[in-house]
């Protein structure tokens, strides 16, 4: 229940939202655009790639 809740939050968040929502929780990022969130995130930041 939990993470059908925390998805439906994440997926009306734009990039900028998710990144800091990650960074609060050190969660893993998926994303297709890793290197925009390069630029605001250290490198050892777990982001899968789609």
């Amino acid at each position: 229940m939990f993470l059908g809740g925390r998805s439906r939050t994440l997926l009306s968040m734009d990039l900028a939202q998710v990144a800091l929502e990650a960074a609060r929780a050190t969660t893993p990022i998926m994303s297709d655009r890793r290197e925009l969130l390069g630029e605001v995130l250290p490198k050892e930041w777990p982001i899968i790639d789609l």
